[in-house]
């Protein structure tokens, strides 16, 4: 996509910053303009050290002090209203990775090198590569299930990082999924996506999605979420997790009727992350009917949802290698 030198931006949002972070690369991947794109373990604008693999780590080049983003905000606009105006240089995306400390700088998305790894939800709540036999699985939706008051949308607000205490107890009342000890780290590069047949007791409903590390003392770490409300699962082209996720028009027109009962095929992208999950740690996709911390409740009271285990759900977990 040949790029338009006469448009200009300065676009810097964090891992946990709201869904900013999807829209920056949906504008870097999209749009024409020339960008200067930065994502990085932070809350709202850059405001904040927001890695929740490394609640208390620093960097050793700091790129999130307030002077280093000053500094590169005064040299965007001494190079872009100089005279001529001209970038001289390719759009660039410069990302940091929860858990590392690390930094990269790319000149597209995604960057090589990723892939897509298949997890499936199978029975005694285990996450696995190769799936499992069919079967089903119901639950009963917790109406209280909460992220917390410090969670990514409501930080903004508050103007503090998010952070998301009491994981473990919260994903009692949720339908979770773990993996086995992963061998070697795994790098989650893009938008998760998770597949799955539910069937539900209501005529309308969501589900909340939560991509989580567990380290081997059993203590979790969010890493990040995604939701669909069922009205809305009709998509308009397959997924594809490295690059933008899932594409819908969330259009009143596109919207599809929900039968109590009936199965849904529902398709659920997680908001972008760039994280390592170490050796030893394990993975976990946990599902809630509802997040009370500040969404609207779509579902009904007692609801319940059946969810189809084996070939028919599924984690698409973005990656890359080397």
């Amino acid at each position: 996509m040949a790029r338009d030198l006469r448009w200009s931006v300065l676009v810097r949002a964090g891992w946990l910053d709201g869904g900013f972070a999807a829209g920056a690369l949906a504008r870097f991947v999209t749009q024409a303009s020339h960008q200067q794109v930065e994502i990085g373990p932070w809350g709202h604008g850059g405001g904040s050290f927001a890695d929740t693999l490394r609640p208390f780590g620093t960097v050793d080049h700091d790129p999130l002090s307030p002077e280093s983003q000053d500094r590169r905000l005064v040299e965007f606009f001494a190079r872009y209203l100089g005279r001529d105006g001209e970038p001289g240089r390719p759009s660039t995306l410069t990302f940091g990775t929860l858990g590392t400390g690390a930094w990269q700088a790319v000149t597209s998305w995604p960057p090589a090198g990723t892939g897509t790894q298949r997890w499936y939800l199978g029975s005694m709540a285990r996450l696995t590569r190769e799936a499992g036999p069919a079967g089903t699985v119901t639950h009963r939706v917790d109406a209280t299930a909460s992220t917390g008051a410090t969670n990514r949308w409501l930080a903004i607000d508050l103007g503090r990082a998010p952070a998301y205490p009491g994981r473990t107890y919260a994903d009692h009342s949720l339908l979770t999924f773990t993996s086995e000890p992963l061998a070697a780290d795994v790098h989650v590069l893009g938008f998760p996506v998770v597949t799955m047949r539910l069937a539900t007791s209501g005529t309308d409903g969501a589900v909340y999605v939560y991509l989580e590390d567990v380290d081997p003392g059993g203590d979790l770490r969010y890493l990040t979420e995604g939701c669909l409300r069922f009205l809305h699962r009709r998509t308009t082209g397959p997924a594809d997790p490295a690059c933008l996720g899932v594409p819908r028009t969330f259009a009143r027109s596109d919207a599809l009727r929900v039968i109590p009962g009936n199965p849904l095929d529902l398709t659920v992208p997680l908001l972008p992350v760039s994280a390592v999950v170490p050796a030893g740690h394990r993975v976990r996709v946990a599902i809630a009917g509802h997040d009370a911390s500040c969404f609207t409740r779509y579902g009904p009271a007692g609801e319940t949802v059946t969810l189809r285990l084996g070939s028919d759900s599924h984690l698409d977990l973005p990656v890359r290698y080397g």
